[in-house]
C-alpha cells in the first residue's frame, strides 16, 4: 500500500510505493503537491494513499524523482500491479474532497480537468453560479437593451456620441426614436470568483457580483466612446451594495444619470433575481452606492 509521508525538518512530502519493474520507489512532489496534501480534508493518520490519488498528482504535474523529471500517469515503468489499483478504489465522496483540494491549488486546463476527473472516476464539477443565472442573465440583457433602445434608462452623458451624430436613429416601422448603438453584456461572479478575481475582497466574502457591461457601439479594433460597469453585490435575499466605473468625468451632470441608470435598472434585476432561487426582500435593506471615475476603455473584436 502507498504511504504518504512528511519530512521531518521542513514542509515538503514524498510518497513511498511499490511497482513491478522498479520495487520500492519515492516519488517527490513539487511545491503546488504539497498544498494539496495540506489542504486535503481526508488524508488519513496512517498516511495510506491510493493509486487513483497517485495518478491523479501525476497528471497535474506535481510528481517527480531527481532522476526522470515530472512523471505523468501513462509512465510505463511506473505502473503498478492492477491489483494494487483495483483493491484500493476511492469512494466518491473521497474522491471529490480530493478534487477540490487539487482544483483549490492548480490551475487547470479543460484537457487536464477531462483526464482528471477520469482517473478519479467521478463527474467534472458544474460550473453551478453560472447554471443557475444564466437564464437570468440572458433575461437582464434582453430588458436593458429594450430600455436602452426606448430611452428609457439616460446614457446620453456616460455613453455619450459624438457632436456630429444625432443621440437618437428612428426605427422606420414605427418612427419611435431608438438608440441602437449601446451593447450590454452581463455575468455573475460567485464569492470564490470574487476572491480569486479581485485580492482586495475580503477573504470569506459571500455576496455574488452581477456585472452589467454597458458600452458604445465601435467598429472592429477601434476604442469604443464610452463604457460603464455596475457591479450590483447580492446573497440569497438582498442586494447589498451598487458600483459603478464609469470612463466618463464624474460631473454633476453624470452622477445625476448614474442614480437614473440604477433607478430604471433595478426593477427589472430584482424581477430577474427573483426568477431563481434568489428571493430579493420585499422591503429592502439600505444598500451602498458608489461611483468611481476610471478612464479605461473597451475595444470591441
Amino acid at each position: 500500500m502507498p504511504t504518504l509521508n512528511p519530512y521531518k525538518n521542513n514542509p515538503e512530502y514524498y510518497i513511498r510505493a511499490w511497482t513491478s519493474n522498479l520495487g520500492n520507489i519515492n516519488y517527490k512532489l513539487h511545491p503546488e503537491g504539497w498544498k494539496i496534501i495540506d489542504d486535503w480534508d481526508g488524508l488519513p493518520s496512517d498516511g495510506d494513499i491510493t493509486w487513483q490519488q497517485i495518478n491523479a498528482l501525476k497528471s497535474v504535474g506535481v510528481v517527480y524523482t531527481d532522476d526522470t523529471g515530472v512523471i505523468y500517469p501513462d509512465d510505463e515503468k511506473f505502473q503498478p500491479d492492477p491489483d494494487q489499483i483495483n483493491a484500493m478504489d476511492l469512494t466518491e465522496g473521497e474522491a471529490r474532497s480530493f478534487l477540490e483540494s487539487i482544483l483549490s491549488n492548480c490551475n487547470l486546463s479543460s484537457e487536464q480537468m477531462a483526464n482528471l476527473c477520469q482517473i478519479l472516476d467521478v463527474e467534472p464539477p458544474s460550473d453551478e453560479i453560472k447554471a443557475r443565472f444564466e437564464p437570468a442573465v440572458k433575461s437582464i440583457i434582453t430588458a436593458l437593451n429594450s430600455r436602452i433602445s426606448e430611452g428609457i434608462i439616460p446614457i446620453d452623458e456616460t455613453i455619450p456620441l459624438s457632436s456630429a451624430e444625432e443621440f437618437f436613429l428612428t426605427d422606420p416601422e414605427n418612427e419611435d426614436p431608438t438608440r441602437d448603438d449601446v451593447e450590454v453584456v452581463g455575468f455573475v461572479l460567485g464569492p470564490e470568483d470574487i476572491e480569486r478575481e479581485d485580492p482586495e475582497f475580503e477573504e470569506g466574502y459571500d455576496k455574488n457580483i452581477l456585472c452589467i457591461t454597458i458600452t458604445g457601439s465601435a467598429t472592429s479594433g477601434e476604442k469604443l466612446r464610452g463604457s460603464l460597469l455596475n457591479m450590483v453585490f447580492f446573497d440569497d435575499d438582498q442586494i447589498t451594495a451598487w458600483s459603478i466605473l464609469c470612463s466618463q468625468e464624474l460631473t454633476w451632470e453624470v452622477r445625476s444619470e448614474l442614480f437614473g441608470q440604477i433607478s430604471t435598472m433595478l426593477p427589472p434585476i430584482i424581477e430577474t433575481l427573483n426568477s431563481t432561487d434568489t428571493k430579493i426582500a420585499e422591503t429592502p435593506t439600505d444598500f451602498d452606492i458608489s461611483f468611481t471615475h476610471t478612464p479605461f476603455t473597451i475595444t470591441s473584436n
